[in-house]
């Protein structure tokens, strides 16, 4: 009855995983609208991973000064956890053309209009 019960859930795990739609995730990473559907923690934690890998780009070639503008930035506005998620938030509702795109660039643009609106340019 175990064994039974127990080949049940895995081959309902296996469906509920095939079911899942492939446009969610583009080459591993979150598009816009699968960002959208999670939590406001989870919203702020990509974010910040994605501010986290902005700021180690250098290694792979990315101009220091560009960085350091950005890490400016966000110190200016004070900007934490929460603050930089609402900024994507915002972005997104503003923008919904961009819910099929790569997170990558919809937080770059978004952090750039946020900058540029607390008069510090990043570009």
């Amino acid at each position: 009855m175990n064994k039974s019960i127990a080949a049940l859930a895995l081959i309902a795990l296996c469906s509920t995983a095939q079911a899942s739609p492939a446009s969610d995730a583009d080459n591993g990473f979150l598009t816009g609208n699968y960002f959208r559907g999670g939590s406001q923690s989870m919203r702020a934690a990509y974010v910040i991973g994605i501010l986290d890998g902005f700021s180690y780009s250098t290694v792979f070639g990315a101009p220091d000064a560009r960085v350091e503008k950005l890490r400016r930035c966000i110190g200016a506005m004070n900007a934490n956890t929460r603050a930089v998620g609402t900024i994507v938030d915002q972005y997104l509702d503003a923008h919904p053309e961009s819910w099929n795109e790569k997170m990558q660039p919809i937080v770059l643009r978004a952090m750039r209009q946020a900058c540029a609106t607390h008069g510090v340019a990043i570009d």
